[in-house]
């Protein structure tokens, strides 16, 4: 079939997407199931970089894991690339081993020498999110089995200047819990929380310059809308709405006017 690519993945089980080196292109993860429990380590998270020429076989990086439960992307150190966390679920016959996050240096990528290890317990899913909201991806951990029981506590790792560390965990009794999240908040291409679209062109006569634009958005809490015009040298974000009335109300529908001067006055 021409709209068909094979790739070679011992047990494909769960797949991302995100651009991890910045080309404008959308990477593809691909987490590996069980390694087996003889012969040689099979048990991989796959990525294949993508570009001009697409996927290939000779353009890939596998990365060791163990039956791989979830991908999460997100730029855990805040040096401005993403890196991989890979949630392990178990080792053939153990279950209490560790999940990685597989850190993606500049001008180096990633490699199995430079990882994180957390001691997870049969780690089934995984939420990546700023949950206090103080710049710094946190991670929600689900643990499936501990030590053989299914009754005990998935974790979440706090995350801040210093990184992770397991004297700054929460634990949240859970019961034998199997996934949290298919697909990590945020755009797919870099995980930021915009999305964004491209409105039809309209050519103004030579003449004439646009002087304000506007429009209608609903925009309930911890969101924006904002707007960019070719030529323009910064975006115009619509001011922090206001709420009608009181704490169960919903947020209205509101026009909002943001006046520029751009600096070329061809399209609006």
């Amino acid at each position: 079939m021409d709209r068909l690519k094979e790739l070679s993945i011992r047990c494909a089980g769960l797949a991302q997407a995100a651009d991890l080196t910045g080309n404008g292109y959308a990477d593809l993860i691909m987490g590996g199931g069980e390694s087996g429990r003889t012969g040689p380590h099979g048990s991989y998270a796959y990525i294949y970089w993508d570009g001009p020429d697409g996927l290939s076989e000779d353009n890939r990086t596998m990365l060791p894991a163990n039956a791989v439960s979830k991908l999460g992307v997100a730029d855990f150190n805040n040096d401005g690339t993403l890196d991989l966390f890979v949630c392990c679920y178990h080792a053939g016959t153990v279950r209490d081993i560790d999940s990685y996050i597989y850190w993606n240096l500049e001008g180096k990528g990633f490699s199995d020498a430079d990882r994180m290890r957390f001691f997870t317990h049969s780690a089934s899913g995984a939420m990546v999110a700023d949950f206090n909201e103080d710049g710094w991806t946190d991670m929600a951990i689900a643990n499936h089995k501990i030590e053989g029981d299914h009754v005990g506590d998935s974790t979440v790792w706090w995350n801040g200047p210093d990184g992770f560390d397991e004297r700054r965990v929460t634990g949240l009794p859970s019961l034998g819990p199997h996934g949290m999240v298919t697909i990590d908040h945020g755009n797919i291409m870099d995980l930021v929380p915009d999305e964004f679209y491209v409105s039809q062109p309209h050519a103004l006569p030579e003449d004439a310059a646009y002087a304000s634009i506007s429009w209608e958005a609903e925009i309930p809490p911890k969101t924006w809308v904002s707007a960019q015009t070719p030529g323009l040298r910064t975006a115009i974000r619509c001011p922090r709405p206001r709420r009608v009335g009181g704490p169960s109300t919903d947020w209205r529908w509101e026009r909002r006017t943001a006046s520029a001067r751009p600096a070329s006055p061809v399209w609006s």
